[in-house]
This record gives structure tokens, C-alpha cells and sequence, in this order.
């Protein structure tokens, strides 16, 4: 089991957001997270990778309990996430911006005298070229078209070589080739690095085109979990969420 979570709940203020959320999670899976907006999706992701801490229950990670770890500490013991609104360094190159990740995770400094620009260049080639950006390393991070910079936060998420990635709508604002482009990548990054995968997101094609597993969350709670023709079959998940048979 690469993920168990017993009991989370969190609220803010009367609002209880999460309401004693429990699941378990196999290595190797690619697992869409699906719900209504305010259902609690990005919340969970949070408490998961410790930008909120839960009011109560346990969060236990590749055989270890990380329940109340700082951020930088649950990163460091490969648990990565990505952001709905993207989050990378708009004013370095894409070289930079996964080197420094790189330095960040592997807790090394660069001063006056250090070369930096050596420090683990071929790790920071290979993450690039693996996400098809190699060839744009050079480039200012803000200047990419929206996919790519998908891929670059995808690259930045990658550099302390992962065990499991929590991707929040990883093809939001994409036109349908680029989603397919995307969710490759991502099987790829399966297949040939062994990773665990949970997304969120609205876009039910990449949702049943390429999830193995789909949870289905409402009101802060477990509504539905199972195989993707189980969710599609789910008479009570076309009513609450997918408005009619998919």
C-alpha cells in the first residue's frame, strides 16, 4: 500500500470540508479524483501533502505515518504534488527552474565559488527531455504556451524522483490533443518509472479515457469508488455529478 488514510476531517470555521475520509491506495495506479466543485478535492490534496494539517485522523505514506509533517519533509520523502492555477519560476529558464528544484530536494547550496550551472545537469536534461522540453531548456519559463508549462510544473514535481504524484487538473485549459498529450505523458511516467499517480480533474473524457480507478468525492465524503465502468454505471454518480449516462 503506497497510500492509507484513516479518518481525515478538516474544517474551516462551521464549514466541515473533509468528514472522516478513508481509503487506500495500490502502487502503480493511475486514479482520478472526481466531484462537484467544493467538494473537497484540493483540500484533501493539502492535508495529504501537508499545506493544511487535518483536525483529526492519520495519513501513513509508503509504510511511514506522516501525519502532521511539515510540507518540505513529506516532499523530501518523495510524495510530490502539482497545482490547479501552475506554479513554476516564471522568471528562470526551464533549466533553472528544475536544477534548482533538483539542488532544493538533494539540500545543497551553491556559492561563489561552486559551479552551478554543472550541478546535476544531466538529471535536470533527462527530466526535461522525459516531459519533451529539452530542446526549449533554455528558454524563460513564462514565455511557454500553457500546455508546456504543464510540463515544465510537471518537471519540477519529478525532482525528488517520486514515488507518488497528486496532479490537481493537470490538462485544465487544454485543447483535447494537448489532454491526450498530457495523460501520455503521465502513463508513461507509470510504466517506465514506476510511479503512483492521483489526479483531479473535471475533463471526463481524460477521466475515463485513461484513469484505472476513479473516486468519487461529495460533500466532503467517499461517495463512490471503483473501476471506471462501475463510476459510469453509478446511477447515484450520474445524478450528483456527470448530469446523465456517460
Amino acid at each position: 500500500m503506497i497510500l492509507e488514510l484513516k479518518g481525515l476531517s478538516k474544517s474551516f470555521g462551521e464549514l466541515k470540508v473533509l468528514n472522516r475520509v478513508s481509503l487506500t491506495l495500490e502502487p502503480k495506479v493511475l486514479c482520478a479524483l472526481i466531484g462537484p466543485n467544493g467538494a473537497g478535492k484540493s483540500t484533501l490534496f493539502n492535508v495529504i501533502t501537508g499545506l493544511f494539517k487535518a483536525d483529526e485522523g492519520r495519513v501513513f505514506f509508503n509504510g511511514f505515518e506522516i501525519t502532521g509533517w511539515e510540507a518540505h519533509a513529506i516532499c523530501s520523502a518523495k510524495l510530490s504534488r502539482t497545482f490547479q492555477i501552475t506554479s513554476i519560476f516564471n522568471r528562470l529558464s526551464l533549466f533553472d527552474s528544475v536544477q534548482a528544484a533538483i539542488i532544493s530536494c538533494n539540500k545543497k547550496t551553491v556559492n561563489l565559488f561552486a559551479k552551478g550551472k554543472k550541478l546535476f545537469r544531466e538529471r535536470v536534461f533527462q527530466i526535461l527531455d522525459f516531459v519533451g522540453l529539452a530542446d526549449k531548456a533554455d528558454w524563460v519559463s513564462s514565455a511557454l504556451p500553457h500546455g508546456d508549462k504543464k510540463r515544465l510544473e510537471m518537471a519540477i514535481a519529478m525532482a525528488n524522483e517520486p514515488k507518488l504524484l497528486l496532479l490537481d487538473e493537470p490538462t485544465s485549459g487544454m485543447a483535447p490533443e494537448e489532454t491526450g498529450e498530457i495523460m501520455s505523458l503521465v502513463k508513461r511516467l507509470r510504466d517506465e518509472m514506476g510511479l503512483t499517480f492521483i489526479f483531479v480533474e473535471h475533463d471526463m473524457g481524460a477521466v475515463f479515457g485513461w484513469a484505472e480507478r476513479i473516486i468519487v468525492f461529495h460533500q466532503g465524503v467517499v461517495f463512490a469508488d471503483g473501476l471506471p465502468i462501475e463510476i459510469r454505471n453509478n446511477k447515484q454518480v450520474q445524478e450528483i455529478y456527470l448530469g446523465g449516462e456517460v
